[in-house]
């Protein structure tokens, strides 16, 4: 019965799948590829063949060693020791993501200090779209118009909007997370830092991987990793995965399913690496979403004109009024009604093509990403049409990079150039207080006044004489409340960027370094926005462009004051792209806002000791923050407003320290620690009433803090057994700059756990994991309606576990 009535519910969803099984496409890709290896020619596997060494045996006794673990990363566009470098930098490997049970980019935010990474943001329920803060710095607003304040990259690209940027770690060769300003190689909005994935370059031998995972909520994911040699200098290697999992969160009004996932994506990838000093690699990928979004669920209900003179109709005429009853106290259960999914494609081709001289290093990457997205979604968490909405989003970028690095004596050095092109269009039909009209049909008569007047002085007789007022059966003022098929807002953005930017690292004397960037960006937009109302008609037509352009960079002092022991200072300056308003309602409010900027100053250390069986990294840093971006939707004199734009001026002092000791072998003990003080230190004149100084900056939780635990039990003959158990823990913080009680966050804790058995051969593992065990309830994200007495919230993911098998070969 459970089965047939979540069937039922999902054929509520166009295009949702009930099936338990995964997309027959993921399994055909994994067979196609298997079948690929094994007809390739040649009998080697992925080890040396005149080694007894089994595959991966080195990585196993690794992960079971007693030293901290070394990594290479190109933060700076070059390979280095992250130990050497004057950047606030957390680095994960392949091996550490996987030990932390991590699946996707989000999970990043639990053990990195100071970001705070969820699926979505303020007027949006999709589970796709990435909000990422870094030191109190992001971007809250993930409607296609609005530029990130963290970037995300992969293997270099730039990935220009939240749509598809929760990126799966899969087949990465790790991922790189730098805080704080990077104006400089990065560029433009990095204020808040950038988050680096670089992916598993093909390797030169045949081998491979295959894995899968099964678990609550009738989990399945199916991956595979290969390494196909085809011959000559050409290396190639591909990646694909499919997973399928059922909605953890329902509604109660109709009993479907949201929050589910049903995904398939692949990566393939072809090296030429001739002997000599060229290489080529091109990578392809793409992914296919067909799922249910997020549920969202009413956080809390407070008196305002609009809502007041909505209930005041709907009461009049014998209908239920929209109050608390619909509130259900469950952050995974709501009373939604509206049909809600979420289906789209994101695809993507780049060229990386580098050319190395004596002491001269040239890199070209070319790249192209599009996706195009259709969802619907219920917006107010109730059987009542307060908001519904259907979206269609697409968008394509193309980019052009050129870097020519080289290094003397005493200097390295790095120039640059970008080119960046992007469309982001977007339909959005919405349907707000679709049955307010209903309502007025039915009431006895004009009596209600409009919002904000007192309702005695309507003429209770025909319309005119007296004021006019709405309600009554024929009245042709309740057409103004007219829905019908929605409002339709079209929103048309045409964004040209280039930039010029170079960085150099002077040796100062053996122990002294100084590294001074400078970059300069311009950037061209055009906004255009259509709103059709219910009727067919032409509500707003509106264009406007603007281009901005800046100068930002990095000057930073290294001490290598040990071989194992670093301090530095860096001061740092990045920015953030202005734009337009995209939700106008009117030519005043299309006016441009100016870009947001960061000026940060930052105190660190890097020290490894005890033959490198302890690690112990911090920073101090101090930011001040200016032209906020803002983005909210307020109850101006009783009307709904959205908004986009510039808020004001902050300060932001705070702190990391990240410890990963091995105090004896097999014992592994990580830990981190953040702090954050943020002050609004000046207001923009617009900014309305109830934002003032003593508000915090949102997504800025004053502490927060990390603890693992591992250890390895060497089984002799058998092989090992890897026990690990992680705690995140973050206080209590406000989703929007307003501090709206209703969705702020309380403080809580995350608790995982993982235990991995490999035999002594190394090909395959046996891992059982669970994650959020004590099956805490937060929010993934919140937002408030401003006029409309509405806070609305996405509930984070229950406990939950899983059993995964791996095969190495």
């Amino acid at each position: 019965m459970y089965r047939a009535a979540v069937a039922s519910a999902r054929g509520l969803a166009p295009g949702v799948r009930s099936s338990f099984f995964p997309h027959p496409f993921s399994v055909r890709c994994l067979l196609l590829l298997l079948s690929a290896f094994l007809a390739a020619s040649g009998p080697t596997w992925a080890q040396d063949p005149e080694s007894d060494e089994p595959p991966d045996a080195a990585a196993a006794a690794a992960r079971a060693g007693g030293l901290v673990e070394e990594i290479v990363v190109t933060a700076r566009k070059r390979e280095e020791d992250p130990q050497t470098i004057p950047l606030s930098l957390t680095a994960f490997s392949d091996v550490a993501l996987e030990e932390r049970s991590l699946a996707d980019l989000s999970d990043i935010g639990e053990v990195a200090p100071n970001v705070s990474f969820t699926l979505s943001g303020g007027f949006a329920d999709g589970t796709s779209e990435a909000s990422v803060f870094i030191r109190g710095v992001g971007q809250g607003d993930t409607a296609l118009f609005s530029d990130p304040g963290v970037g995300i990259y992969v293997d270099g690209v730039f990935l220009a909007r939240a749509q598809g940027a929760v990126v799966d770690l899969l087949d990465l060769e790790r991922v790189e997370v730098l805080r704080g300003p990077q104006g400089t190689l990065f560029g433009k909005n990095t204020t808040g830092g950038a988050i680096s994935l670089i992916t598993r370059r093909p390797g030169d031998q045949r081998g491979g991987r295959l894995s899968a995972t099964v678990g609550d909520y009738d989990r399945i994911d199916l991956q595979g990793s290969f390494d196909i040699p085809l011959g000559g200098d050409l290396y190639g290697s591909a990646a694909v995965l499919g997973t399928r999992r059922d909605g953890f969160s329902t509604s109660a009004a109709t009993g479907q399913e949201f929050h589910d996932d049903d995904r398939t994506l692949g990566r393939f990838a072809v090296d030429w690496a001739p002997e000599g000093s060229a290489s080529v690699r091109v990578t392809v990928d793409a992914m296919r979403e067909n799922e249910v979004g997020g549920n969202t669920l009413i956080l809390g209900i407070r008196s305002t004109p609009v809502l007041d003179f909505y209930n005041q109709a709907r009461l009049g005429a014998g209908l239920e009024p929209f109050d608390d009853r619909w509130i259900s106290g469950d952050l995974r259960t709501s009373f939604a009604t509206h049909p809600s999914f979420l289906d789209g494609e994101t695809w993507g081709t780049s060229v990386d093509a580098t050319w190395t001289g004596d002491d001269r290093f040239l890199k070209s990457i070319t790249a192209y990403r599009a996706f195009d997205y259709s969802a619907s979604s219920d917006g107010d968490g109730s059987p009542l049409t307060v908001a519904e909405r259907d979206l269609e989003q697409e968008h394509y970028q193309l980019s052009q990079e050129v870097q020519l690095s080289g290094s003397g004596d005493r200097a390295d050095w790095l120039v640059g150039a970008l080119l960046f092109r992007e469309k982001p269009r977007e339909q959005n039909t919405q349907r707000v207080l679709g049955d307010l009209f209903t309502a007025l049909e039915l009431s006895p008569g004009p009596i209600y006044a409009p919002p904000g007047v007192p309702s005695f002085l309507c003429n209770p007789g025909p319309t005119p004489p007296g004021l006019p007022c709405f309600g009554g059966a024929g009245n042709p003022l309740n057409l103004g409340f007219f829905v019908g098929d929605g409002e339709v807002f079209h929103s048309d953005l045409e964004n040209e960027s280039w930039a010029l930017f170079g960085e150099s690292t002077w040796a100062l004397r053996d122990d002294l370094s100084l590294t001074g960037g400078l970059r300069f960006t311009r950037d061209e937009k055009r906004f255009d926005y259509l709103n059709i109302g219910a009727f067919g008609q032409v509500v707003n037509d509106l264009r406007n462009e603007d281009s901005w352009e800046d100068w930002s960079g990095r000057v930073s002092l290294a001490w290598q004051v040990r071989p194992e022991v670093l301090l530095y200072g860096t001061l740092s300056r990045g920015f953030k792209s202005g734009g337009f308003n995209g939700r106008p309602q009117g030519r005043d409010q299309l006016d441009p806002f100016d870009p947001e900027t960061v000026l940060s100053y930052e105190l660190g250390w890097k020290g490894d000791f005890l033959d490198r069986r302890l690690r112990v990294n911090g920073s101090a840093f101090a930011s001040d923050y200016e032209d906020i971006h803002f983005a909210a939707s307020l109850d101006v004199g009783g009307v709904p407003v959205f908004v986009t734009q510039n808020a004001g001026a902050a300060d932001i002092r705070g702190f990391e320290v990240e410890l990963e000791a091995h105090p004896a072998t097999g014992l592994v003990l990580t830990a981190s620690l953040g702090h954050l003080d943020t002050e609004l230190v000046e207001l923009d004149p617009r900014i309305p009433a109830g934002i003032t100084l003593a508000n915090d900056l949102p997504r800025s939780p004053e502490w927060s803090w990390s603890a693992s635990i591992q250890y390895a039990f060497i089984l002799a003959s058998r092989g090992t057994l890897i026990a690990r158990a992680d705690y995140a823990h973050q206080d209590g913080f406000f989703f929007d700059i307003a501090n709206t009680p209703e969705v702020a966050q309380p403080s809580y804790g995350l608790l995982g756990a993982r235990v991995v058995y490999t035999p002594s051969s190394g090909d395959f593992d046996l891992a059982l994991f669970g994650t959020n065990l004590s099956d805490e309830e937060y929010l993934e994200t919140g937002f408030d309606t401003g006029a409309f007495g509405l806070g609305l919230g996405l509930g984070g993911r229950p406990r939950e576990w899983g059993l995964e098998a791996t095969y190495r070969f």
